[in-house]
């Protein structure tokens, strides 16, 4: 059965990055968000758990690492752009991508228990 799909960019608020997605619908299991732009780090650790992405063993793209269920669209929306602005800031800067987002997540909420998923943020 295939599944939706929706491919979008996303410009960070500074226009400094522009992130390229694709959000997958996995059904029952929410959405997954893969990365599709190469993103120039700048020397910083571009690891999995330094950039929090994983990457499935037999995919060419590596999607947001999030721990818990997307279960819409927006949601998914929501957790791309926190994922671009914290990496752009980290590429600038010497903080850690887990300082960054623990700084923006609330210009990034979708509803109320959103503390909860950010908490969820997989390292």
């Amino acid at each position: 059965m295939e599944r939706d799909y929706i491919r979008l960019n996303y410009w960070t608020s500074d226009r400094s990055l522009v992130v390229d997605y694709v959000f997958w619908d996995l059904g029952e299991r929410g959405w997954r968000i893969y990365i599709i732009s190469h993103i120039d780090y700048q020397g910083r650790d571009c690891s999995s758990h330094a950039a929090h992405w994983l990457q499935d063993n037999d995919s060419s793209y590596p999607y947001i690492c999030w721990n818990g269920n997307i279960a819409t669209l927006e949601q998914a929306k929501s957790v791309a752009s926190l994922w671009a602005e914290c990496t752009t800031e980290y590429i600038r800067s010497y903080k850690s991508f887990d300082n960054i987002a623990s700084q923006l997540k609330d210009q990034f909420s979708w509803e109320d228990d959103y503390y909860y998923q950010y908490t969820n943020l997989r390292r």
